[in-house]
């Protein structure tokens, strides 16, 4: 856990395991593994755009490869926090996923 940032109260994180919301896996993990599973299954729809698990991974593959030097330039470096602002639609996703590269 990065520095700074607060845990969950025990009984909250607790509950979540319990009933199967919480794995123990990160974002990048759970996305990897969807994609293994069901590369064709959709994971993301937003304004009529709808992408697959594989289009997904693929996508922030691909900006990660882009965006490696320039995460680099503007500061973003491993363990960094981050909160993009970005409207919410199907593209844009694949930029945030990025930032699991940097």
């Amino acid at each position: 856990m990065l520095e700074g940032c607060a845990f969950w109260p025990a009984e909250f994180a607790a509950g979540y395991r319990t009933r199967g919301w919480w794995e123990g896996v990160t974002i990048t993990q759970m996305l990897a593994r969807s994609a293994e599973h069901s590369p064709a299954k959709t994971a993301l729809v937003c304004a009529g755009q709808r992408l697959s698990y594989r289009d997904l991974v693929q996508t922030s593959d691909r900006l990660a490869c882009l965006s490696a030097a320039s995460c680099s330039f503007v500061g973003v470096r491993m363990a960094s926090r981050s909160r993009p602002q970005h409207p919410s639609n199907g593209e844009d996703q694949g930029k945030i996923m990025r930032l699991r590269h940097c």
